[in-house]
C-alpha cells in the first residue's frame, strides 16, 4: 500500500511539473526537454501502477503535448500557453459580439445582458 501511495504521489508530481511547463508562453529548448521527460515519466509510472486505467488521455499527455509544444516552439518561438490565451480572447470576443447584437444592456429583466450571459 505504501508503494502505491508513493507511486501515485510521483505521478501527480510529474503531471504538475509537466502542466507548469506546457502552459508557459515563453519557453526555451532546455524546458522543452524537461517537459518531454516529465510527460514520459508520468506515462511510465501511470502504466506501472495503474495498467488497467491507461487510456488515450494519458497517452496524449505523454506524447502528443510535448510534440505540439516542440512544433510551436520551432515554428513560432513560443510555448503552448499562447493557445490558451488565444482561446480566452476568442471566447470573450464572441460573448462580447453576442451581447452587442442585443441592444438591451440596461434592462433588469430577463432580456438584459446579465440574463443572456448566465
Amino acid at each position: 500500500m505504501r508503494t502505491l501511495a508513493l507511486g501515485t504521489r510521483m505521478i501527480v508530481l510529474y503531471l504538475r511539473q509537466a502542466c507548469t511547463l506546457f502552459n508557459k508562453v515563453s519557453i526555451n529548448k532546455a524546458k522543452l526537454l524537461e517537459l518531454k521527460e516529465y510527460c514520459q515519466l508520468y506515462f511510465n509510472l501511470f502504466c506501472l501502477f495503474f495498467p488497467n486505467y491507461v487510456n488515450v488521455t494519458t497517452w496524449t499527455v505523454a506524447f502528443t503535448i510535448p510534440y505540439h509544444v516542440l512544433m510551436l516552439f520551432e515554428k513560432y518561438g513560443t510555448g503552448y500557453g499562447i493557445i490558451s490565451l488565444q482561446a480566452k480572447e476568442a471566447k470573450h470576443s464572441g460573448v462580447k459580439s453576442d451581447l452587442a447584437l442585443s441592444n438591451r444592456s440596461n434592462k433588469a429583466d430577463e432580456t438584459g445582458k446579465w440574463w443572456q450571459v448566465m
